[in-house]
């Protein structure tokens, strides 16, 4: 008879999940109704503005070599002559950037020093990330060339895939970067290895669609059963179903919500989506589009950080920490290459993988690309936020 120890033997305990509860009732509701009615303080406009501001210096990076804020007519000349470069995850990227920043502010009015590092999979959203830096000034802190002046903006915009500046992937001199992306599959480990024994810190990791088929991301999903909430902060991890890779479909593009609800449920997490929809028939119908995806976001963020928030006061200061929390993450579905040109004479290109690089790859050549890519710099109307 075997009369060792038998630990080996006793049922898993039991999850947080009803066990009647139905599949579908498992995505998590949102209020954005007081997000909605609550612009000003939750910075919406200011949201959309960085966005902007953000997405037109992506592109600006991609294809110009000078002439960056268009103060007189564009001119082939202006463009780069090798486009080298990766605009279809871009939007996300600033998207979810800037609601990050708006969470440290408002977190920062109440009182509370959030410290938040941004992690992203998708490194070949370069232009995005240093964007984004430049804009709120760190770009211009470790680098004096790039000041935010006109003079600097050129500077900067020229140096991207440019000898001697920026490479087309974010790498180890891009301020504050403690993991490069691009070599798809370790931005969710990393994100989890960053928060290890530092309770205070918030990692957003932004895991996309292409890199979630990887293995080494599929199995750092199961990362959140190893953090202590009473010693490690804590990762809210954001996976950004844009529905394309290089060449073709994802998987997770081609999976429906439930799918997705089934799949990251059973993982440990509570899901939340945020879904941009169909793509828009016109300008007025995006800028609604726009403005509802950030008020939903905006929201969900607020609702990630809470849950967070409880998890580790229970285990913190009420000292009956919650047995297999169930962690917050969001799924975010936007078309890929949103705000770009939607589809030139061959191709579609918003919500499209053809958008996932250099969505006009002959605009120094080509009359027609050339005034597609004219028309869709245009479209940022950049003039209304720089002085």
């Amino acid at each position: 008879m075997f009369t060792g120890h038998t630990e080996s033997l006793a049922p898993p305990k039991p999850s947080q999940l009803e066990q009647t509860v139905q599949l579908a009732d498992l995505a998590v509701k949102v209020d954005t109704e007081k997000v909605a009615a609550n612009q000003e303080a939750y910075q919406i406009q200011s949201l959309l503005e960085f966005q902007r501001l953000a997405n037109y210096f992506s592109v600006a990076q991609i294809f110009l070599r000078s002439n960056a804020l268009q103060s007189k007519p564009l001119t082939k000349d202006d463009v780069k002559q090798r486009l080298l470069g990766h605009f279809g995850t871009c939007p996300g990227l600033n998207l979810t950037y800037a609601h990050l920043l708006a969470l440290i502010s408002r977190e920062e009015a109440k009182g509370n020093d959030l410290k938040a590092i941004y992690v992203t999979g998708p490194g070949h959203g370069a232009p995005a990330v240093l964007s984004c830096l430049y804009l709120e000034g760190s770009m211009s802190h470790f680098y004096p060339q790039y000041p935010l002046t006109s003079a600097g903006l050129e500077k900067f915009v020229r140096a991207f895939s440019w000898p001697g500046g920026f490479p087309s992937h974010v790498n180890s001199e891009t301020p504050g970067a403690i993991h490069e992306g691009g070599e798809l599959g370790y931005a969710l480990s990393v994100a989890y290895g960053s928060v290890m024994d530092k309770p205070e810190l918030l990692t957003v990791c932004v895991v996309g669609d292409g890199e979630s088929e990887t293995g080494p991301t599929a199995t750092a999903w199961h990362a959140h059963k190893y953090l202590n909430p009473a010693e490690s902060g804590a990762v809210l991890p954001i996976l950004h179903v844009n529905g394309f890779k290089i060449s073709e479909r994802t998987i997770p593009g081609a999976m429906d919500d439930l799918e997705l609800l089934a799949l990251y449920t059973g993982y440990g997490y509570q899901v939340r989506f945020v879904e941009y929809g169909s793509l828009a028939k016109d300008e007025a119908e995006s800028e609604e589009k726009l403005l509802q995806l950030n008020i939903n976001l905006a929201a969900s963020m607020e609702w990630a950080y809470e849950e967070i928030r409880k998890i580790q006061k229970a285990a913190r200061e009420d000292k009956t920490p919650i047995v297999k929390p169930r962690w917050p993450m969001i799924i975010l579905r936007t078309p890929k290459g949103m705000t770009g040109p939607r589809a030139t004479a061959k191709h579609q290109l918003e919500g499209s993988y053809h958008s996932h690089q250099v969505p006009l790859p002959a605009a120094f050549k080509d009359d027609a690309e050339f005034e597609m890519l004219v028309r869709w710099l245009k479209s940022y109307k950049i003039e209304e936020l720089i002085d």
